[in-house]
């Protein structure tokens, strides 16, 4: 973790493991909790944490303290508030917005040619955009399945 700004009341830290949106969100909502954060945002690209805080005695220490937290459980891990250390849940893949874009225009568009197939009474195109709509939603839902689950 490397410290790459740090005023009074701003603090940017960099580590390779923030580019993970579950570690990133997970140290991100932590912070948030807290009534001295006034702000915190996770750029998972560039693997930092813009964090805005009340500047006052032992804040900035909390802060590293828990993000060192976060970020000790390793690669593939997020560490909730309540200590316990998750698992990934969700495969890399379904994780980047371009293919969850993806994943959610397929089900459009399998779910417009079943119902055209249903307006016109194509049994067979009806059934295969019906499989093809499952099987999207199967992935939709695996990579979803933190928030559903929760």
């Amino acid at each position: 973790m490397v410290t790459v700004s740090d005023f009074e009341g701003r603090l940017r830290i960099r580590d390779k493991r923030l580019q993970d949106p579950l570690v990133a969100e997970a140290v991100r909502e932590d912070l948030a909790a807290s009534p001295e954060v006034y702000q915190s945002k996770a750029n998972v690209k560039a693997g930092s944490l813009l964090v805005l805080y009340r500047h006052s005695s032992g804040v900035r220490e909390w802060i590293m303290s828990r993000i060192s937290r976060h970020l000790q459980s390793g690669q593939g891990e997020a560490v909730h508030p309540d200590g316990s250390a998750r698992p990934v849940d969700s495969p890399r893949w379904v994780r980047t917005p371009y293919r969850r874009r993806l994943v959610k225009r397929g089900m459009l568009a399998a779910l417009a040619l079943s119902l055209l197939g249903a307006v016109f009474d194509w049994k067979k195109l009806h059934v295969i955009s019906g499989i093809l709509f499952v099987g999207v939603l199967g992935f939709h839902l695996s990579g979803n399945k933190r928030r559903l689950l929760a």
